[in-house]
């Protein structure tokens, strides 16, 4: 082999790297969206307080005229955006495993109904997160121990003419509802 056949390899050789790196590059440099919910529960106790030691309280203890509200339960929804670029996420909320209950942000946003985080349409920038907080309010719409997912809609380019140009992302875990 002369000394332009392996000047022409190492070429081929370096010119086939470069381009396995810029595709490599490329899929690091994506937006990928992870789904998260966090749950929190609060719990609502009457308790009375009697100084007695030892001995019979001085009254007797009277159950509270009206009943406590129990619990009541909210629902975080975080996304996290673990690529090297920023994405933008046009809706959020929770739905039941089967489809039957959902709870839109940016639907009941539209009607009248507060729900605490960005406004949607919302840019997560790269390796960044945003947490939207659904109250109690609109979590007694599913019923106690339903099963269930949270999901983001993510906006993405428009490359075929009969492909959607909104990807879901839904969380890998199914929630039960206390």
């Amino acid at each position: 082999m002369t000394a332009s056949t392996w000047i022409a390899l190492a070429a081929l050789f370096i010119s086939v790297g470069t381009f396995i790196w810029k595709f490599m590059e490329t899929y690091i440099r994506w937006p990928r969206l992870g789904i998260w919910l966090r749950q929190s529960v609060a719990v609502q106790l009457n308790l009375k307080m009697t100084p007695s030691i030892g001995k019979p309280p001085p009254e007797p203890v009277n159950p509270p005229d009206e009943p406590a509200s129990g619990q009541a339960d909210r629902f975080d929804i975080i996304v996290v955006n673990s690529g090297a670029e920023a994405t933008t996420v046009s809706n959020v909320g929770l739905r039941s495993v089967d489809g039957s209950v959902r709870i839109d942000v940016s639907l009941e946003r539209n009607n009248g109904k507060e729900i605490r985080g960005p406004d949607l349409p919302a840019r997560v920038e790269e390796h960044g997160s945003l947490t939207w907080t659904v109250e109690h309010d609109l979590t007694r719409r599913f019923s106690r121990g339903t099963k269930l997912v949270g999901f983001a809609h993510r906006y993405r380019t428009y490359h075929w003419w009969c492909r959607n140009t909104i990807k879901e992302y839904v969380t890998p875990i199914e929630y039960t509802k206390n």
